[in-house]
């Protein structure tokens, strides 16, 4: 839950917003951080509405949340781009008022090009929902254990092209039914 608040008008890139978690982080009857841990939000970038009715965003991620036996968990968001969603029923109403504006207002096509965006604005107190990308798990002695994900396996080898690539030049060979002498020209004949 967020006590501070996010808005694509005002956030700065690199700033900190402060949040908590709403309940307790709980794995196997054990509860591996209360409700109440401060979670750190960073800034990644952050763009403001603008006119031509071009929304704001903000991109966020998640600092590591620190658990109280010392361990970190990385944290990742499910949508880390934050913008205005606009579904099709409100892009045919403005679509439908632009035409009509159009129509029936004049110099109607300035306000339209010139009208501003919406920005996103999460207010303190917003949920804002996180994954954890390592996995947590309590041994057999109720301790918490942060294990993080195995590593990508590569295939030793060339992996086979699914296309065959053009070469960079084509070596000329000649035809077999072509000659490859030139032939005298008939003019000038010679003396």
């Amino acid at each position: 839950m967020l006590d501070d608040a996010i808005s694509s008008s005002s956030s700065k890139t690199n700033a900190i917003v402060r949040a908590h978690l709403k309940d307790a982080l709980v794995v196997g009857g054990t509860t591996v951080a209360p409700a109440g841990t401060p979670v750190l939000i960073r800034i990644l970038r952050a763009s403001g509405a603008k006119s031509g009715d071009v929304y704001g965003y903000v991109d966020i991620a998640f600092e590591p949340l620190h658990l109280p036996d010392g361990q970190d968990v990385m944290l990742r968001a499910p949508i880390s781009h934050l913008t205005i969603y606009s579904s099709g029923g409100h892009d045919a109403t403005v679509g439908v008022e632009d035409t009509v504006g159009e129509i029936f207002i004049p110099a109607y096509i300035l306000y339209a090009a010139t009208r501003k965006g919406r920005n996103v604005n999460l207010p303190a107190g917003t949920t804002i929902r996180a994954r954890t990308i390592e996995r947590v798990e309590t041994n057999l002695q109720g301790a918490v254990v942060v294990k993080t994900p195995a590593p990508l396996t590569i295939p030793i080898g060339v992996p086979a092209p699914d296309y065959q690539p053009l070469p960079l030049a084509i070596v000329a060979t000649p035809h077999p039914h072509v000659r490859n002498t030139p032939a005298p020209t008939p003019f000038p004949s010679p003396t």
